[in-house]
């Protein structure tokens, strides 16, 4: 199945039902064990005993992030950047299979194998599960981030910055509210409406967009977070989806939640590409790194940079692909 080393975690394979399950390990290599996740669906709860006896070398910080379906050439910049940037923590992606044929250039990562199951709706959402039970399993993690794993670069050590109580989450513009935006209004209403919120409905147009990808924090807090969002996600489904969700719990007050802080990407230290109207007003390049041009701090990270073809070239020479294609 692969090459592995300590350095990185994929989550292959995933089935949310929520219980947690020992066996099944999926490495060629001797000596090795790759722990198997399985997320029951609902109404049965994460039992992690297993798995936390497999991933105790983990940590204390983990990246978490979602990897089904997609070519693993566009996980290259993530791996790639995350070895070169971020110096102690784990990183664990989640996919439908592990492929026959590791690609050379993903040799860094670990493999857990999880199932997911079609009745809990795209991979997009299960994801949210997936990490929930994965942290019920590893009460020994410190700090957490979670990434959009096809279109994430690492520019800095996230885990050096963001060391504060709070979570933090991130809006994709200061400028740009919900209302303005089509398919966050979409969203957002379809959570509303289902919730049966029509007053927050117009108090929510005129907030900024947060992107439900990304979220840093201290591991216990941004479990209980992810325990009431999955929870309020299995209960207005469908056609509420997880940005929608996120941006409702977030702004609408009617949620009692962990402490939390909204990052605006003009002046913070994680770069969401997003909605903003022009991107060479919020940062510059700088040798290999991305400068807010509003502070002249570092960006410890790039989302979204797939919209900005000088940002794709940009990283694509600083991490040139071995051209191995295989879907993950």
């Amino acid at each position: 199945m692969g090459l592995l080393d300590r350095r990185g975690l994929l989550l292959s394979s995933i089935l949310i039902s929520l219980a947690l399950e020992h066996g099944s390990y999926a490495s060629e290599e001797p000596g090795i064990k790759t722990p198997h996740l399985r997320v029951p669906a609902p109404p049965e709860q994460c039992s992690p005993q297993h798995l936390s006896q497999d991933i105790a070398h983990f940590g204390p910080n983990i990246v978490l992030g979602m990897a089904h379906g997609y070519d693993k050439e566009k996980l290259h910049l993530l791996v790639s950047s995350f070895m070169r940037h971020v110096k102690d923590a784990t990183l664990v992606l989640f996919a439908e299979a592990v492929p026959d044929r590791w690609p050379h250039h993903l040799r860094g990562v670990h493999i857990v194998t999880v199932e997911i199951e079609a009745s809990l709706g795209s991979p997009s959402e299960a994801r949210f599960l997936a990490y929930f039970c994965f942290l019920q399993a590893a009460p020994f993690l410190a700090r957490v981030v979670t990434v959009d794993t096809r279109d994430v670069v690492f520019t800095g050590d996230p885990f050096e910055v963001y060391t504060d109580n709070l979570l933090h989450f991130f809006q994709e513009s200061a400028l740009k509210t919900i209302g303005e935006e089509e398919y966050n209004r979409k969203w957002v209403r379809g959570c509303t409406t289902q919730m049966k919120l029509p007053r927050a409905t117009e108090n929510l147009m005129g907030m900024s967009v947060l992107n439900a990808g990304t979220m840093i924090g201290p591991a216990q807090s941004l479990q209980h977070f992810l325990g009431l969002f999955t929870g309020a996600m299995r209960a207005y489904t469908p056609g509420c989806y997880d940005q929608g969700l996120l941006n409702v719990m977030i702004w609408s007050g009617q949620f009692e939640l962990p402490p939390f802080m909204t990052d605006s990407t003009e002046v913070g230290r994680w770069l969401t590409v997003g909605l903003k109207e022009s991107h060479d007003s919020t940062y510059h390049i700088s040798g290999s790194d991305l400068v807010s041009k509003a502070t002249g701090k570092r960006y410890v990270a790039a989302h979204q940079y797939d919209r900005v073809p000088e940002l794709t070239a940009h990283f694509r020479k600083l991490y040139p692909e071995q051209h191995e294609h295989t879907t993950v």
